[in-house]
């Protein structure tokens, strides 16, 4: 992506941390440096945003984004939380 791009992506990222942080609190899961929302949910956030704003990393090489291009970046994730 260029470069507003990903700083939209990091930007859009800080917010997801801002409003998870209480969020794990509500569900009283202790988390005393924060790791959970920076490197899990938005470290999710990055790796969806990859095909997103990416044509190269879909699966299907076309201008749209289609559900397969993003269902292969949400089977890491998904696969380490069942883990």
């Amino acid at each position: 992506p260029t470069l507003g791009v990903a700083t939209l992506i990091g930007a859009v990222g800080g917010v997801i941390v801002v409003f998870a942080v209480p969020f794990l609190d509500k569900l009283k899961i202790d988390d005393v440096v924060g790791a959970i929302p920076v490197h899990l949910i938005a470290g999710i956030w990055g790796t969806l945003a990859v095909p997103l704003t990416n044509s190269d990393a879909a699966l299907e090489h076309t201008s749209s984004v289609s559900l397969s291009s993003v269902h292969s970046p949400l089977l890491y994730p998904t696969s380490c939380g069942q883990f």
